[in-house]
């Protein structure tokens, strides 16, 4: 198991970098989850799926569910409109499950 205190102070640090790199606001899925303290791993723990998953959703090369996009907005304090802007700037794609 790991030292709490370490991944507390990974949080902060993470959470750190982010605000001075991103001043103004995100510019990405990844920036939005360093401005939350989450490591890729934290991120999918929270919404119930792997961390290659959230890379590749990072990187844009995979279509996430409606469901998902919601779980990932919740997740990182943001809302659904600021997640879409995230999301199309890296070319992932909302696929709404019928």
């Amino acid at each position: 198991m790991r030292d709490p205190a370490f991944q507390e102070r990974m949080a902060a640090a993470r959470g750190r970098v982010a605000r001075s790199m991103f001043a103004s606001k995100p510019n990405s899925i990844a920036a939005a989850r360093l401005q939350a303290g989450l490591s890729q791993a934290k991120l999918a723990e929270a919404i119930g799926t792997s961390q290659s998953h959230i890379a590749k959703i990072e990187a844009g090369k995979v279509q996430i569910q409606f469901s998902t996009a919601t779980q990932l907005a919740d997740a990182l304090s943001i809302t659904l409109d600021s997640l879409r802007g995230l999301i199309e700037q890296s070319s992932t794609q909302i696929v709404e499950v019928q």
